[in-house]
């Protein structure tokens, strides 16, 4: 009898290991996102600087998001401080063919593609803490 119960409080003790184990492995999966820097436009004067960057991830589902994040040149662009802070004025799906343009050292023209699948977006009008206005287009 003794032996039964320690057979039980030992499988029950591996059942416990290996859910762990597993509930570990899914986090720190979802938190391997994939960031890449993919352009950088300076403004005219080169007062300010859009930065295209993609975030992807998910394993074989699979995503991927492409945002812009227009800095100073007093607060150039760091990819640890926007993974923490996520100051981006603009965000699409990567099937998404995005085209940035200075219009002035203080107007930024986003032009973004939908292609038949759809897009998923996000727009602001202005950049967080700057005084630069976006306007948007679509292809």
């Amino acid at each position: 009898m003794a032996m039964r119960k320690s057979l039980s409080k030992l499988l029950r003790l591996v059942a416990f290991v290996s859910t762990c184990m597993l509930l570990t492995s899914c986090a720190e999966s979802s938190n391997s996102n994939d960031w890449k820097v993919v352009s950088t436009l300076h403004s005219p004067k080169g007062e300010y600087v859009a930065t295209v960057y993609t975030i992807s991830g998910g394993g074989a589902a699979g995503w991927c998001e492409q945002r812009i994040e227009i800095t100073s040149r007093n607060k150039p662009f760091d990819l640890e401080r926007t993974k923490k802070e996520a100051n981006f004025c603009f965000s699409a799906s990567c099937g998404s063919k995005l085209q940035v343009i200075w219009k002035s050292e203080t107007s930024l023209r986003i032009k973004y593609t939908i292609d038949d699948a759809g897009v998923s977006i996000y727009q602001r009008r202005i950049a967080p803490g700057l005084p630069v206005r976006i306007d948007y287009d679509t292809e």
